[in-house]
């Protein structure tokens, strides 16, 4: 991606210095054996390509995601319509039509959003998975001591903000309950 061209103008600036920190046969032989000109364009050529790549890479995963999550989203509200709609007469009577209203459109979208939410933690946590990898194996010493140190505070903050976010979640809830009961019973009432 983008990190590819600091890379590259370091190579610009000085060719050497690319082949001194890799020491693959094949790339420092081409490095050393061509003139500047068809270096330089070689390496724009795979800079393009390599970002052309990623870019289709990234829309195909975005155009998957997105048909996943909106037959995801299709499913559960026919499956939640279907049950409301079959439950008897007397269901009906007893539950408030405010909470049947959000289970079929809100409910369903935020447990969507959940699901999208736990989809992009599972990719960042195996992104920082490999960028601690390449770390570790370029210096242990002061990965760990940065992973520890970053460990701690991210779970000081979790801690912090826990209760807070459970109790803003119930409060939200409520509310679009009750948005959701005065405009039903608003248009009941006409």
């Amino acid at each position: 991606g983008i990190g590819m061209i600091p890379i590259f103008v370091s190579f610009l600036i000085d060719p050497s210095l690319l082949s001194e920190k890799i020491n693959i046969n094949f790339i420092n032989n081409f490095l050393n054996n061509n003139d500047s000109f068809s270096t330089v364009l070689t390496g724009s050529v795979i800079i393009c390509f390599t970002f052309l790549f990623k870019n289709i890479f990234v829309s195909f995963c975005v155009y998957f995601e997105a048909n996943f999550i909106k037959d995801i989203k299709l499913y559960n509200s026919k499956k939640i319509f279907e049950y409301y709609i079959f439950n008897p007469y007397k269901f009906h009577l007893d539950k408030n039509p405010s909470t049947i209203i959000r289970s079929v459109t809100t409910d369903v979208e935020q447990a969507v959003n959940y699901l999208k939410n736990i989809s992009l933690l599972l990719k960042e946590s195996l992104i920082l998975f490999l960028i601690i990898c390449l770390l570790f194996a370029t210096d242990p010493k002061i990965t760990t001591s940065i992973f520890l140190i970053l460990s701690i505070f991210s779970f000081v903050f979790f801690f912090l903000i826990k209760n807070n976010l459970k109790k803003r979640g119930k409060i939200n809830l409520e509310a679009n309950s009750q948005r959701i009961k005065i405009v039903n019973q608003s248009f009941n009432a006409i």
